[in-house]
């Protein structure tokens, strides 16, 4: 096979062709937030480059994760691929470093988390072929001891369906929880045996990598995308559409209580109504779902983005985000102010157009538009993520044409938000055992423009951060009663103010006498 005829065969594999018309419109960008000049990571001509994932770690460096398709003798086709992996620890991003697996085999769908200390963990698929359902792997890969070890194969795709367990992993997640540990989970077409649609998760918190184990059995239903985020408690948040015979719905679960509970609906329509679908999810500090989701309501690909939360208890009636019409691409995250960010790419998928971000730092969505001269294909398990000192970071792949010296590659690009008037985090937290249900808590107050500080407790084993009490502006001392003998509690305190939330205080934990 030629090598045009194989790029082209891969080309159809990626990208589906779609055109749809886009109406010009009045466009008021906000003018807090300031982008820099996109920056070409992979510039590698040989290669065609796709499937971005980024992460940011504690530090605001940028690591990016992305799957690099080349011809290669005795490959399906003649093409085959591996995954790259680059960040920009010293200032710019250093060369792609390669994370190949043996055998002529498709590596795809990278997915990438990182750290405290700032080492990177990915899991990727492999497949037979870009179009083959079966035969699929998963692997990970990471430099927490300074460089990638070999990757380590984690769940077998391949195995017999006769054994108690098979699986056919599909759109791998990664995350890294409270333990500092990767946790991680994907979609499979066979459980124990049995076709169908499932969720799966497993974790390494023990040092192993856990059995994977069942999140979701949707039954009669098709789990047509999803979505995955682990909270602060080390608990899995999970959102997913679904289409069935006659209804298609967005529904989230999670697993604070053990196992993940029965899911709740957050949007159900009818089969002949719009489809809902391409769901995101960000988990807040307390563990507060927020949700974004396609809507149909226009014409053929003409979707719009909705947002939801369930801050009060159950799910908020989904809204409408301002100027979403004809989107693609869109996801959400929470920052450690826990103010909502979003971001989506304006106009027709196989046009250049506006590249959108907003934010809620004045309680209601306001929107940031960006020109982009490229086609922008956002591709991957997360192009999007936010960083520390209000910045945001985007790992995406496009043909850029002659503007950045481009065929296909991976580009990153930073933005920067005029940081709002939040309360610097109060500081030296500490605590102090005075009985069998009494502790003291004192803190430094840092900021001078609060109104008051937030009191969060947990018990060290098996706890969730809850709010336990509020007190004025300028007061650095609390006492918290009624606690149980001789039992282990964390603390943390946060200043608020009619704006949002400073960062957190230090954890301090303490033991009741």
């Amino acid at each position: 096979m030629s090598a045009k005829k194989g790029l082209f065969r891969l080309f159809l594999a990626l990208v589906p062709l779609i055109s749809v018309c886009w109406a010009a419109r009045a466009f008021q960008p906000d003018k807090g937030v300031k982008f820099e000049k996109p920056v070409n990571i992979s510039r590698n001509k040989n290669r065609l480059e796709t499937q971005t994932a980024i992460a940011v770690d504690n530090n605001g460096i940028a690591h990016i994760a992305w799957a690099g398709y080349y011809y290669r003798k005795g490959a399906p086709d003649g093409l085959t691929s591996d995954i790259f992996y680059s960040n920009n620890r010293t200032g710019s991003f250093c060369s792609p470093q390669k994370i190949p697996v043996s055998a002529a085999w498709y590596s795809m769908d990278p997915a990438i988390a990182v750290d405290s200390k700032g080492s990177a963990h990915i899991v990727f698929c492999r497949r037979m072929s870009t179009y083959s359902t079966f035969g699929h792997e998963l692997y990970y890969a990471s430099n927490a001891k300074g460089s990638f070890d070999a990757p380590s194969l984690i769940v077998d795709g391949d195995a017999d369906p006769n054994e108690p367990i098979s699986f056919a992993p599909l759109d791998p997640l990664i995350h890294i929880g409270p333990d500092n540990q990767p946790y991680v989970s994907f979609k499979s077409w066979s459980y124990r045996g049995v076709s169908g649609h499932y969720l799966i998760i497993m974790n390494k918190s023990t040092g192993k990598w856990s059995v994977p184990q069942l999140a979701l059995d949707p039954g009669e239903q098709s789990i047509e995308g999803y979505d995955s985020r682990i909270d602060g408690d080390g608990y899995f948040h999970i959102v997913f559409a679904t289409s069935g015979r006659d209804t298609n719905r967005i529904s989230y679960t999670h697993n604070r209580r053990g196992d993940l509970i029965k899911p709740v609906v957050v949007v159900q329509n009818k089969k002949d109504s719009p489809s809902v679908y391409a769901p995101s999810i960000a988990v807040d500090s307390l563990g507060n779902a927020h949700v974004i989701y396609h809507d149909d309501t226009g014409p053929v690909w003409s979707p719009h983005l909705y947002y939801a939360n369930n801050i009060s208890g159950k799910f908020s009636t989904p809204l409408p985000m301002p100027h979403s019409e004809s989107l693609h691409f869109a996801n959400i995250d929470v920052d450690g102010h826990d103010f909502v960010h979003v971001t989506y790419k304006l106009k027709p998928l196989m046009e250049d157009g506006l590249l959108v971000y907003t934010n809620n730092y004045t309680g209601k969505f306001v929107e940031t538009a960006q020109k982009m001269t490229g086609i922008w294909w956002f591709h991957g398990s997360r192009f999007f993520t936010v960083g520390p000192s209000f910045s945001i970071h985007y790992g995406f792949w496009d043909f850029m044409g002659d503007v950045y010296d481009s065929d296909c590659e991976v580009f990153y690009l930073k933005g920067t938000c005029e940081r709002p008037p939040v309360p610097i985090n109060p500081g030296q937290l500490a605590v102090t055992a005075l009985s069998a249900n009494k502790i003291r808590l004192k803190w430094q107050d840092r900021s001078k423009n609060e109104s008051g500080f937030e009191v969060q407790r947990k018990k060290s084993v098996g706890g969730k951060w809850t709010k336990i009490a509020g007190t004025q502006a300028n007061v650095q001392t609390y006492q918290d009663q009624g606690l149980d003998a001789r039992t282990f509690y964390k603390y943390r305190v946060r200043a608020f103010n009619s704006v949002g939330n400073s960062l957190y205080s230090n954890t301090a934990q303490g033991k009741t006498k």
